[in-house]
């Protein structure tokens, strides 16, 4: 039994101390199955979810170790910025790679000021820290963007920060 100790509103556990062989086998995972999500499925989850300005829905596996993950330290999620809309620039510990699904708008990179504009086909990789948001004012349709992150990396390791608009820096943790 672990015996905890209270410093400064945060709780301490005594460790453990374990043969390496006993290390090695808390360490072994099971191996995973391959999973696949139907187009038809994902383009109804699409139309039936709100669109937040952070993203609209994620692809998850379900038995993967890690919680709300679509493979180790990886996530991918479904953003929607609806005809008429933008999201708020912002940057953040973990990088995103995007893949523009359909519809067309602008993407303000780096310094806000920089935009280019992205249709359907492009790819688009915005690194750790480098600020980003999405316009779609003049589109015809909703602008759909798939994105893989290494989000839940950054969650694990306790460096999962987020800075607004405003500057302020926000680092993300679970309440206990």
């Amino acid at each position: 039994m672990s015996k905890t100790t209270l410093v400064q509103d945060h709780i301490f556990r005594d460790g453990e101390i374990v043969p390496f062989g006993q290390y090695l086998g808390r360490t072994r995972r099971k191996r995973e199955a391959p999973i696949a999500w139907s187009a038809d499925e994902i383009r109804a989850a699409v139309a039936a979810m709100p669109h937040g300005e952070r993203g609209t829905l994620a692809l998850v596996n379900p038995e993967a170790p890690e919680a709300g993950t679509i493979a180790r330290g990886l996530s991918l999620a479904v953003q929607v910025v609806r005809k008429g809309e933008s999201t708020s620039p912002h940057a953040h510990s973990f990088w995103h790679l995007y893949l523009v699904q359909s519809g067309a708008g602008l993407a303000d990179f780096g310094d806000v000021k920089k935009s280019r504009p992205i249709a359907a086909g492009d790819v688009l990789m915005f690194p750790a820290w480098c600020a980003h948001a999405f316009h779609n004012h003049d589109g015809k349709e909703d602008l759909v963007l798939i994105c893989l992150q290494n989000l839940p990396e950054c969650a694990n390791m306790g460096s999962l920060v987020r800075q607004e608009a405003t500057g302020e820096l926000a680092v993300v943790y679970a309440e206990h």
